[in-house]
C-alpha cells in the first residue's frame, strides 16, 4: 500500500519503501523524545519582543490607533488619507490593512512602520509563548508528494527568521546540533530535469561554473554586480523555488512575503 501511494504521488521520482520507512521511524523517535528548549532564553526573548511591541504601540497611539479601541478603523483610515497613501479597498469598501499593500510605504512613514511592526511582533510573540516546556514535541508528516517532510504544533521546520527564536532550541547535554545542507540541491535537480527533457539547461551551465544561482538571479533582478547582490539573494529564492513549483501570482506573493522577507 505504501509503495502504491509513493508511485501515485511521485510517479517520475520513485521514493523507495525503505527510505520512507527509515525516515518515518527516525522522525517518530524525534517527536517522542522531543527537542530541547531553553525556557529562560524564551523569557528574555519575549521581554525584548514586548519592548518592541510597546515602542510600536506608542507611535501608533500618537496617530490615534490603539488595539481594541472603538473607532480604530476610522482612525486608521484617517491617518492613511492624511499621509496621502493610495491603498486598495476591501470588498466592504474599507482601506486595506494588509502587509502586502503597506510594505512599500513603511520606510517613508513612521505610523506604517509601527503598525506593521506591531502585528509582526505580536504574531511572533504569540508563536513563542505557546512553547512552554523544556522539551518540544512536534508532529511530523513523513509522506509528502515532494518527498520531504513537514511538521506542525509547532512547525519547527519553518521557524521564524527573526533573531532569537531559533536560539531558544538547544541540544541535550553532551550533544550538539549539526547544520547539514546540500548546495542548491533543488536547483541542481531542476537543471538536470531540464537537460533530460530538452537537452540543455542554462542553470546547469551556471552551476558547473560554480555560480550561486540565488546570487546570480538576485543580480539580474536588481541590475547589480553578482558580488553586490547579498540582499537580493534572499529575495531571489522566492522566484527560484516558488515559480518552478507552479505557484500562481497570489500564492507566489504570499510565499515571498512570508518566507523571504
Amino acid at each position: 500500500e505504501l509503495d502504491r501511494q509513493i508511485v501515485t504521488l511521485s510517479p517520475s521520482n520513485y521514493l523507495s519503501h525503505k527510505i520512507q520507512l527509515m525516515g518515518a521511524v527516525a522522525l517518530d523517535k524525534i517527536a517522542k523524545l522531543g527537542i530541547g528548549f531553553d525556557v529562560d532564553r524564551k523569557e528574555s526573548f519575549v521581554a525584548n519582543i514586548n519592548a518592541e511591541i510597546d515602542s510600536s504601540l506608542k507611535i501608533c497611539a500618537d496617530h490615534g490607533w490603539i488595539p481594541g479601541k472603538k473607532g480604530n478603523t476610522a482612525e486608521y483610515e484617517r491617518t492613511v488619507r492624511m499621509l496621502g497613501l493610495s491603498l486598495p479597498r476591501t470588498p466592504s469598501g474599507r482601506i486595506s490593512k494588509k502587509a502586502e499593500h503597506l510594505e512599500e510605504f513603511r520606510s517613508h512613514h513612521s505610523f506604517i512602520d509601527a503598525f506593521l511592526n506591531y502585528h509582526e511582533y505580536k504574531k511572533l510573540r504569540d508563536f513563542v509563548i505557546k512553547l512552554s516546556s523544556n522539551r518540544i514535541h512536534t508532529k511530523f508528516n513523513t509522506l509528502l508528494e515532494t518527498g520531504r517532510t513537514s511538521s506542525s504544533k509547532p512547525n519547527i521546520q519553518n521557524l521564524p527568521r527573526k533573531p532569537g527564536v531559533r536560539e531558544c532550541f538547544v541540544p541535550s547535554k553532551g550533544y550538539c546540533f549539526l547544520k547539514i545542507d546540500y548546495s542548491q540541491l533543488e536547483l541542481c535537480t531542476l537543471a538536470q530535469t531540464n537537460i533530460d527533457r530538452t537537452g540543455s539547461s542554462q542553470m546547469a551551465e551556471l552551476i558547473n561554473n560554480d555560480v550561486d544561482l540565488h546570487s546570480w538571479f538576485g543580480s539580474v533582478i536588481a541590475g547589480k554586480s553578482i558580488k553586490k547582490s547579498d540582499p537580493e539573494r534572499q529575495w531571489a529564492k522566492a522566484s527560484n523555488f516558488g515559480l518552478p513549483g507552479a505557484l500562481g501570482i497570489r500564492s507566489f506573493c504570499e510565499f515571498a512575503r512570508e518566507t523571504y522577507k
